[in-house]
């Protein structure tokens, strides 16, 4: 679950790209990335990566738009921080 819930009544704003990707790319979706595409293996992070993005851009949609934020600059910054947080999962597979 990330930490931005979007409602019908009121969309979530953030100041920064970086505040956004801080709530919504968590642990909790990359364990949703891995548990989808068992076994675990590191050399399919790009399959994680293309899974969290989808994912974010289908969930946080409303977010961005209000926040300014594209799908270019998400698409740009998650792969990074998703290949450190699956390399720290791997212990837990």
């Amino acid at each position: 679950m990330s930490k931005l819930p979007e409602n019908r009544a009121k969309v979530a704003t953030v100041e920064t790209l970086e505040q956004f990707l801080n709530a919504v790319v968590t642990e909790e979706r990359i364990k949703q990335a891995i548990d989808l595409h068992l076994p675990y293996s590191l050399s399919k992070r790009t399959i994680y990566v293309a899974w969290v993005i989808a994912d974010i851009l289908k969930e946080h949609k409303l977010t961005m738009q209000k926040s300014g934020i594209t799908e270019v600059q998400v698409a740009n910054a998650v792969p990074s921080i998703v290949t450190k947080l699956v390399l720290k999962a791997k212990q837990n597979y």
